[in-house]
């Protein structure tokens, strides 16, 4: 038996992730050749020879990385939003709900630990092998809040994560909606495995508008009352003025 396309596919693509070793990717081709393919000797010798191919490319391409990579600027981005009190996974598990398992251990460790995450962001397996392959990367986000607070604390943080993606030079979007995923445009994927990534410096953030304390508010109430005022009296001073006939 001959390994499938879409096997074949799917192994080239984790190998080209720069996520993955040959101990990993061998366990990954065993799961699939014993639940997948009856442990097909010629169909498993396939896909362990595909995997090598592309590590030996990765290894090969990583070196002419001189740089920095969009890859390089997630990374970094990534780093920005964890000190945001954010948890920020790549690679979580293979599903959405993989991911939210892992997100969530992370959380409980953390907790552990007497720190509390505003939220987390994360893509999983599946949304890895499209990136690699050229698709957009999806990034899916929510944060941990009471059920009351939960949907503007869900936007606030998608808000945060694409202002620290754009700061960092990642062309990304995001529709503002709790229901949409935040999409980063596609790119060539070159996730780095043992080469460092040259230093990224970030835009600076947006100055964010400074809230009024009640006295300031009450202060530029009175100051609009009194201009409000003046000009009433300008006007009413105007229409008593006698007109001068020529």
């Amino acid at each position: 038996m001959k390994a499938s396309q879409h096997h074949l596919d799917t192994i080239r693509a984790r190998a080209r992730s720069g996520f993955e070793t040959r101990k990993t990717l061998n366990e990954e081709i065993a799961q699939i050749g014993e639940y997948q393919l009856d442990n097909d000797a010629q169909a498993m010798r396939e896909l362990k020879a595909a995997a090598e191919a592309e590590l030996q490319k990765l290894a090969n391409a990583e070196k002419t990385w001189k740089k920095p990579t969009v890859n390089d600027r997630i990374d970094a981005a990534f780093e920005a939003i964890r000190d945001e009190g954010i948890i920020v996974l790549p690679n979580a598990g293979y599903t959405m709900s993989d991911g939210w398992t892992e997100v969530n251990g992370v959380r409980s460790d953390l907790q552990e630990d007497g720190i509390e995450s505003r939220g987390a962001i994360f893509y999983h397996g599946e949304d890895l092998e499209a990136a690699v392959r050229g698709e957009p990367l999806l990034l899916a986000f929510g944060a941990y809040a009471t059920p009351k607070a939960r949907n503007a604390a869900n936007i606030e943080i998608a808000r945060t994560a694409v202002e620290i993606l754009e700061r960092y030079g990642v062309g990304v979007e995001w529709d503002g909606s709790e229901r949409s995923r935040i999409v980063i445009h596609s790119f060539p994927w070159q996730q780095r495995m043992k080469t460092r990534a040259p230093k990224i410096v970030p835009l600076p953030a947006r100055a964010k508008p400074v809230a009024k304390t009640a006295a300031a508010k009450k202060t530029t109430a009175k100051k609009k009352t009194a201009a409000k005022k003046k000009t009433a009296a300008k006007k009413k001073t105007a229409a008593k003025k006698p007109v001068t006939k020529k």
